[in-house]
């Protein structure tokens, strides 16, 4: 399996975290589970005429993995698909769509193009040129709402949404519609998600762990709260994970 990674260039690199191309991507397992993370990504399939958006989970979905041999993806930072959406991008929580009813055939047009580029950079490069072609909103963005992903995402137990709110002069409902139409979900599901990565991330490297030291460090009440997060979001035991998953952070083999 060769791949390739891609940092964006500015202005992107605000929106977009990463982009990648598989190439001969074979695995001995037919699908896995892929975990929420929380954001957003667009896959453009090079062995098959196919093109999907998935939006910002909240559940664990399928991926058969035959059908991901050799793909382009582009990993959006949270909230970062939005100036390339015309509808708010919670209206894509939980679900995987086609990309052709976001951006017409015209897609299929752009596929053609990345296989006929004669490199991995080059590939990118158009990647990158065909995303500012097709900005809905400017690239810019709202100090409110980059305020409080920092918020969510740099300290290990959140300040309540309430705080945040009473510093950035909103109200919690408004800030709730807000930051749902352009993170993809509500605050506190958002935050939640967020705890659960720390937790894989946490647990990437080790092959014992101790789980109430783990769920006390990841902010969580005790024990048994955390169990009942990471299930939420996984389907599985915090010890079946460590046992089936893979060398791919958020992707877990399924067993047949």
């Amino acid at each position: 399996m060769i791949v390739h990674t891609y940092i964006p260039q500015p202005p992107l690199v605000d929106f977009i975290e990463l982009m990648w191309i598989y190439e001969g991507y074979k695995v001995p397992h037919t699908y896995e589970s892929l975990l929420p993370t929380g954001t957003t990504t667009l896959v453009i399939n090079f062995a098959l005429r196919e093109a999907t958006l998935c939006g910002a989970h909240s559940v664990p979905f399928q991926l058969e993995t035959a059908r991901m041999v050799s793909h382009i993806g582009v990993h959006f930072r949270p909230g970062g698909v939005l100036p390339f959406l015309t509808l708010p991008v919670n209206e894509l929580q939980n679900q995987v769509i086609p990309l052709d009813t976001l951006w017409g055939t015209t897609v299929y047009s752009l596929r053609d193009r990345l296989l006929e580029a004669a490199t991995a950079q080059a590939r990118f490069r158009l990647m990158e040129q065909s995303l500012l072609a097709r900005l809905i909103h400017p690239l810019i963005k709202h100090p409110a709402g980059s305020f409080a992903l920092h918020e969510f995402q740099q300290t290990r137990t959140p300040r309540p949404v309430t705080t945040i709110t009473e510093q950035i002069g909103l109200s919690t409902r408004r800030f709730s519609q807000r930051f749902g139409e352009t993170v993809g979900l509500s605050p506190k599901l958002f935050c939640r998600v967020q705890r659960f990565q720390r937790a894989i991330h946490s647990i990437e490297q080790q092959t014992t762990v101790n789980w109430v030291d783990l769920a006390l460090t990841c902010g969580y009440f005790d024990q048994a709260h955390f169990i009942h997060d990471f299930q939420r979001f996984s389907a599985l035991t915090p010890t079946s994970y460590l046992a089936q998953r893979s060398d791919h952070r958020n992707h877990v083999p399924i067993q047949e």
